[in-house]
């Protein structure tokens, strides 16, 4: 069992060294019609795409302009097997799926 804190850091404040290797992330981002969430959905790619850890984001959804971004052109509403299959045509050492709303 991991003991528990007596105080809790806040994630910007812990130090760390990214792990050597690269990082794909895979996730989809699409436009929403709630104003709320479409926000929600653009700061999660926003601190995705600030995430040092993170090398490289596969979007299957609508693009999404910045040099870490690699638009896959072609999907609605990707499957999770879709998601499996761009995975293995790409050269990475760590692998992360991902819902459009989770951040790291």
């Amino acid at each position: 069992m991991v003991p528990i804190p007596s105080k809790i850091i806040k994630p910007d404040s812990v130090k760390y060294d990214k792990m050597s290797g690269k990082v794909a992330l895979f996730t989809s981002y699409f436009e929403q019609k709630y104003g709320d969430r479409q926000r929600e959905l653009r700061k999660v790619m926003e601190l995705n795409i600030a995430c040092k850890s993170i090398d490289v984001i596969y979007n299957l959804g609508t693009a999404w302009e910045h040099p870490k971004v690699v638009n896959l052109q072609g999907y609605d509403r990707p499957t999770y097997a879709q998601f499996i299959k761009e995975m293995q045509s790409v050269d990475a050492d760590y692998y992360i799926l991902a819902n459009s709303d989770i951040y790291f």
